[in-house]
């Protein structure tokens, strides 16, 4: 595939020759029958490992693997993402595809990430990672036509196209999980998203604010909050991520091992066991 560097299967050859063993493998033999060189780079990682997580930024020489049994990453990732980020996402099971380029997806690879969505070994549908660009408008088109699409991510999404996209995933009703990066996320925006936690197809929500956000921070959390605590009088566990200060107020809640987060950026996460 003429829009993958060179440099992108230099790097996967490095890291399968650099480590010898490899713990978690997710099945990547769906992949095989591309018709880029991805295909064989996935049988030979399976060659070498019992299950792993394979994230690709397309059009971009980054990878990274996941070894979940010692929560250690054998990684080379875009730089604005530290570690902390990388193991929470990762936590959560985002995996398959990440879109990060500011140009429209190529025929080729449009084609490959619409086979990928729809087969039967893509658990999670295709998941999106977007820059601080406007979406491609193919790539609209892409997650208009997905059949199933479970996981909806973002990074630095400054445009009015995100909102739209999150309701039409939303309404077709197999949505689990949907993650907020450093996202500008309005009132309407934070409502519709409170509405869907309380829907049956809610599974978990992540989302971190910069502090250019039109949103108060004692408006959003509130209505996080809240919408966790009209889970649990439905009779659901809801796992929470809040900073410490916090957690006193929410004894209905339990807490994940990253809930004495605390840093500069407005935090919230969701998860229902």
């Amino acid at each position: 595939m003429n829009s993958v560097p060179h440099a992108f299967f230099k790097n996967v050859g490095h890291l399968l020759r650099s480590y010898k063993e490899i713990f978690y493998c997710k099945n990547l033999s769906h992949l095989s029958q591309l018709t880029f060189p991805l295909g064989p780079i996935c049988k030979q990682i399976e060659k070498k490992a019992l299950s792993l997580e394979f994230y690709v930024a397309a059009n971009c020489d980054e990878v990274y693997f996941s070894m979940k049994e010692e929560e250690t990453y054998l990684k080379s990732v875009p730089t604005d993402w530290n570690r902390w980020e990388v193991n929470r996402i990762s936590a959560y099971g985002i995996k398959d595809w990440q879109y990060q380029n500011r140009q429209p997806l190529d025929i080729q690879t449009f084609n490959a990430l619409l086979k990928i969505s729809r087969n039967s070994f893509c658990p999670t549908g295709v998941c999106f990672f977007n820059g601080n660009y406007n979406l491609p408008k193919n790539l609209i088109l892409l997650l208009r036509e997905l059949p199933r699409i479970k996981t909806l991510t973002s990074y630095q999404i400054q445009n009015e196209q995100f909102g739209p996209l999150t309701m039409q995933a939303i309404r077709r009703g197999t949505l689990k999980g949907i993650c907020l990066v450093s996202a500008k996320v309005d009132s309407e925006i934070l409502d519709h998203l409170i509405n869907w936690i309380k829907t049956p197809g809610f599974g978990w929500f992540y989302l971190r604010l910069h502090s250019y956000s039109a949103l108060k921070e004692d408006e959003f959390y509130g209505k996080i909050w809240e919408a966790g605590r009209y889970l649990v009088k439905q009779g659901k566990r809801i796992k929470a991520n809040m900073n410490n200060s916090r957690k006193a107020s929410y004894p209905e809640f339990e807490f994940s091992s990253y809930s004495s987060y605390s840093g500069p950026l407005h935090y919230a996460a969701l998860e229902l066991l």
